[in-house]
């Protein structure tokens, strides 16, 4: 079944790893726009809210779990689905950048297909087997 194109806003400040990442989304059928800055985000946030964001946590770019903190007090922004591609693999890495409201987490390197992997699994909300299983409420 093939998904619904979808919007997809890359904050990235590497020409080449923007070029990479937005020829995976691009041929996953998505249209991706690649803004370099935290302001630039919001602007393209602001105009139309995007179907999700990547945001990338390279040093010379905006701080990603501040940028998601920021996406996420805006209510507009609330279906939007953000995902950091974060530098640690770290698992207390990971449950930060989800308490601050990231849907999910890549830890570099990352391979496109696990890119591609992560927009599907969110898309279609399939579950997340890195998250705890909960259980339903006694009735």
């Amino acid at each position: 079944m093939q998904e619904t194109a979808k919007r997809i806003v890359l904050v990235e400040t590497n020409a080449r790893m923007a070029a990479a990442i937005s020829c995976a989304v691009t041929g996953a059928g998505h249209r991706c726009d690649t803004v370099a800055s935290a302001d630039a985000c919001q602007k393209a946030l602001s105009d139309t809210p995007p179907d999700m964001v990547l945001i990338d946590g390279a040093p010379d770019g905006p701080d990603p779990r501040q940028l998601c903190q920021t996406i996420r007090r805006d209510l507009s922004n609330a279906r939007v689905k953000i995902v950091i591609l974060n530098g640690s693999g770290r698992s207390i890495e990971r449950r930060r950048c989800r308490a601050l409201g990231a849907d999910g987490v890549l830890a570099k390197p990352f391979g496109l297909d696990e890119l591609r992997a992560e927009m599907h699994r969110l898309f279609t909300d399939a579950p997340d087997a890195t998250a705890p299983a909960t259980m339903a409420p006694a009735v």
